[in-house]
């Protein structure tokens, strides 16, 4: 599989420490898959429904848009109880409440209409469903003007822009910050910050990916989930938010 700039393709070692950010966010919620049933709505290239269906799922299913992207999966990660399967997540051919759980990371920011897309989440999910996700902060990824700056993104959102459209559709959500501090904090990280801020909207994806990517490397070649902070501390300022949130009906609590 090669690499894009809007993909995360594991094997490659300046970018495995950005998949293990990724699945951080999974572990943070680790608990709440044992002996459930999963979707996992825009699964990509697949390790991360790799990893729920290895950490307590019942069943895992991995969708995704991109055909190359689940035939990479279905190759490469294979357990009995997982499979992969080519779907639009705004327009998702499953049954009413057939999934207990639905995870989604990085996908409400690709697609063009985020309200439908959220509904399709409801209608799959059960009425003690869950529904967890990421997405880039929009003041810290997107443009000064707003407008999101990978090719790929049709929107990205502030803290409150996010909570104001999953309240929309769930009865309780709660929404944190993550970041590696041992990157945001580091002298190195501190120098460059400021100059990539302002050339990196202009960058193409691949290049742009690579040049963080490496940075990051270079500070420490292999991360692990200890390194990546999730919290409810200055979330307005965090690189990426996650929530976890509930159908009507039902609190989860954390």
């Amino acid at each position: 599989m090669k690499f894009t700039g809007e993909r995360l393709v594991p094997g490659i070692p300046r970018l495995e420490n950005m998949i293990t950010e990724e699945l951080a966010r999974l572990n943070f919620v680790q608990s709440r898959f044992k002996d459930r049933l999963i979707l996992d709505a825009g699964s990509g290239l697949g390790y991360g429904s790799h990893f729920i269906a290895e950490n307590g799922a019942r069943w895992v299913l991995g969708v995704d848009i991109a055909e190359e992207a689940v035939d990479y999966a279905t190759e490469n990660y294979r357990r009995g109880n997982l499979a992969f399967g080519v779907m639009d997540c705004s327009r998702l051919g499953l049954k009413d409440e057939s999934f207990d759980m639905v995870c989604s990371l990085e996908l409400i920011e690709h697609v063009v209409q985020p309200t439908h897309y959220l509904a399709e989440i409801c209608r799959v999910l059960r009425p003690q469903g869950l529904y967890f996700m990421s997405t880039p902060n929009r003041l810290v990824s997107s443009k000064p003007d707003g407008e999101a700056s990978w090719a790929f993104h049709e929107r990205e959102f502030a803290l409150e822009e996010l909570r104001e459209l999953l309240e929309a559709h769930f009865q309780e959500v709660e929404i944190w910050g993550t970041c590696v501090p041992i990157y945001e904090h580091h002298a190195v990280r501190k120098v460059t910050k400021s100059p990539l801020s302002r050339i990196k909207h202009i960058l193409p994806s691949e290049l742009r990916v690579w040049v963080s990517s490496s940075i990051r490397y270079w500070i420490k070649p292999r991360l692990t989930f200890d390194d990546v902070v999730i919290s409810e501390e200055r979330i307005e300022e965090a690189p990426t938010f996650v929530a976890l949130c509930s159908r009507k009906g039902f609190t989860h609590g954390m």
